[in-house]
């Protein structure tokens, strides 16, 4: 739904405006507003609140070749005003939920921050181990030399040891 959130069709977009559906065409022509198809091949109007504020502006600006009455004006600008004051609402929510995803990945970050120092400490426990029992093999490498020589010497017949 976030994706369809701005999406208008242009009857709609046409209410929120004050403009008719034919100036909402022509301004998507010239590419002042964004559209797109929807599902059933009508075209949608992506209004935000800073296109709804530029008609406003533009409506103000310009003197209208017809006549209304100015209970439509009044009209027109509650409902630019109420359409106005959804999107601001609409950002709100949105920013509240990024804030809150933002929160959740925070957290997550600081777990996975936790788990990558405790995997470090491992490794370097690991590596004082690693280093340990390299010494302890060369010690025990030294010895077993050792016991091989006296193991030899040992089986020399008694008269060699006396020769020399």
């Amino acid at each position: 739904m976030s994706e369809q959130q701005g999406l208008f069709t242009l009857a709609d977009a046409s209410r929120l405006s004050g403009l008719s559906t034919e100036a909402l065409r022509l301004r998507i022509k010239r590419g002042k507003l964004a559209a797109e198809k929807g599902n059933d091949g009508q075209p949608r109007v992506r209004l935000t609140a800073a296109d709804l504020e530029e008609i406003r502006r533009q409506a103000g600006q310009q003197k209208s070749t017809l006549t209304r009455q100015d209970g439509d004006k009044a009209n027109a600008l509650r409902v630019l005003d109420a359409a106005v004051d959804a999107l601001r609402e609409q950002a709100g929510r949105e920013r509240a939920a990024l804030e809150g995803e933002a929160a959740a990945l925070r957290d997550a970050l600081g777990r996975e921050r936790e788990r990558a120092a405790k995997a470090e400490q491992r490794a370097e426990r690991a590596e004082a181990e690693r280093e340990a029992a390299k010494v302890a093999a060369a010690s025990a490498e030294g010895e077993a030399k050792g016991l091989r020589l006296a193991l030899e010497e040992a089986r020399r017949p008694f008269w060699r040891r006396w020769l020399g």
